[in-house]
C-alpha cells in the first residue's frame, strides 16, 4: 500500500512490487484493475486527516484476513479512512 507520490518513486525505481495498491486521499484507491473512487466527506464533518491511512490499511487487512475479495476490501479500507476524517486525532474522544 502506497500513496500518490510513493507510487511514483516506485515507478522510477527497478523495485516494482507484483501488486501494488494506491491510495489517492479523498478520490480513493485503486489496486490494479480494482478500484473504490472516494467517499466524500462534507467540509464541516472533516476533522483532519490524521490516522485516515492507519484506519485504511487496518480495515483492509481485516477484510482480506477473513477472506474478502480485492473490491470488497478495498469499499471496507475506503469507508475506513472517510470515517477516520471525521474527528480531529487518531481516535475518537472516549466521550462521544
Amino acid at each position: 500500500v502506497v500513496n500518490e507520490s510513493e507510487m511514483r518513486a516506485l515507478a522510477d525505481s527497478d523495485r516494482m512490487p507484483q501488486s501494488l495498491l494506491v491510495t489517492f486521499g479523498a478520490a480513493g484507491a485503486r489496486w490494479g484493475t480494482d478500484g473504490v473512487d472516494g467517499i466524500p466527506v462534507a467540509k464541516r464533518d472533516l476533522g483532519d486527516t490524521v490516522g485516515a491511512g492507519d484506519a485504511f490499511c487496518g480495515a483492509l487487512a481485516a477484510a482480506l484476513a477473513v477472506g474478502a475479495g480485492r473490491q470488497a476490501a478495498l469499499e471496507v479500507a475506503n469507508a475506513a479512512g472517510a470515517a477516520a476524517v471525521r474527528w480531529v486525532g487518531a481516535q475518537p474522544d472516549a466521550a462521544l
